[in-house]
């Protein structure tokens, strides 16, 4: 089974499946106002570890994005829709160009999801731009898509 290269339609179910329980362990954590106030003190302490570091480029990156024409626009609708749709792209690559490699890098994928899963379990943590001063949540307008999004915004 671990190295299985199922049938098509089993290989979109297990997805649907592991996507569902993925989104659902977030939404466990997620809503919780402890959960929540945990997540940004944490997200405080890894800025505090950042600046420590000298690894703080938040605010950076985003005044050099800010100063791009349509440089916002750009990444905030890239970090806003391109995750799902590039993973599945590059597994529909992968099926077809290199089969024999396709249970390993998607069983792969999922384990390490699983790990940030747990991580995220055990400490919860919001962006870490999120615990930063001046840095604006350039995708919080984008995220709402009309209303469609509206459920997502209390979790930021």
């Amino acid at each position: 089974m671990w190295r299985a290269q199922w049938p098509v339609y089993c290989e979109l179910i297990f997805f649907a499946i592991l996507d569902l329980t993925y989104e659902v362990i977030r939404a466990l954590v997620a809503p919780d106002p402890a959960g929540v106030r945990g997540a940004f003190r944490h997200a405080s302490t890894i800025k505090s570890a950042e600046h420590a570091l000298g690894l703080e480029i938040e605010a950076w990156s985003q005044r050099i994005t800010d100063e791009i024409v349509g440089g916002r626009f750009i990444t905030t609708w890239y970090y806003t829709l391109a995750y799902s749709p590039l993973f599945i792209t590059f597994f529909v690559v992968i099926w077809y160009w290199r089969p024999s490699n396709y249970a390993f890098i998607r069983n792969w994928f999922w384990t390490m999801h699983a790990i940030a899963l747990a991580g995220f379990w055990v400490y919860p943590l919001a962006p870490p731009r999120f615990a930063t001063e001046g840095v604006i949540d350039t995708t919080k307008g984008a995220l709402t898509l009309g209303g469609a999004l509206d459920w997502f915004q209390h979790l930021r």
